[in-house]
């Protein structure tokens, strides 16, 4: 029997130049992310970042912003820390992105709704690329929201609308896309 053995740019489709550093990107937050599936799809974690990176990879080829998207969610979902990031190697810019888009409170810290206002707070002061980052994340999210209960989809769609104004200095493009597919998503419910 012929073993077949896989590049990991074939199981990520992201292309870089500096594809050695996405590889083993992707396999750290694969590892991180192993075992734990996506809330309302099943499908393995690890395919949301690599879809946010996707997503970054087509407005930039900024190698930091890039490895933050597919790292973007370790520090918040893992027990991996800010750390660890920088004792794996990876750049203080890449580290820094990734916590920028970490969401700081937790569930059990405060209601939802104060969350989210401090969470917009924040994200109003970071950098362009971490704006972007997260217009990448939401962008992907809302891939899926029509598999969600659909309350949790309103309030979540209601939650990004007021989140969108704030991320100006994110992508352009993704901006725009944002804003469309919000305002298709709002439609949609609105209707239910």
């Amino acid at each position: 029997m012929k073993k077949i053995i896989y590049k990991a740019e074939d199981m990520h489709g992201i292309r870089h130049p500096a594809q050695a550093m996405v590889n083993t990107t992707y396999h750290y937050a694969a590892l991180a992310h192993k075992g734990v599936l996506r809330k309302y799809t099943g499908e393995e974690y690890i395919t949301h970042p690599v879809a946010v990176a996707r997503i970054v990879r087509s407005v930039t080829e900024d190698l930091d912003t890039i490895l933050a998207a597919i790292l973007h969610d370790v520090i918040e979902d893992t027990d991996i820390t800010e750390e660890d990031l920088v004792k794996f190697g990876f750049s203080i810019e890449t580290v820094r992105i990734v916590q920028e888009v970490t969401n700081i409170p937790k569930k059990e810290d405060s209601p939802r709704k104060l969350r989210k206002a401090m969470d917009k707070a924040r994200l109003s002061l970071i950098s362009d690329e971490g704006q972007t980052v997260k217009l990448a994340d939401i962008i992907h999210n809302l891939s899926t929201i029509h598999l969600a209960p659909d309350k949790w989809a309103k309030m979540y769609l209601a939650e990004k609308k007021a989140l969108l104004p704030v991320l100006i200095g994110g992508d352009e493009t993704l901006m725009k896309k944002a804003v469309a597919l919000v305002g298709e998503w709002e439609s949609a419910y609105a209707v239910l």
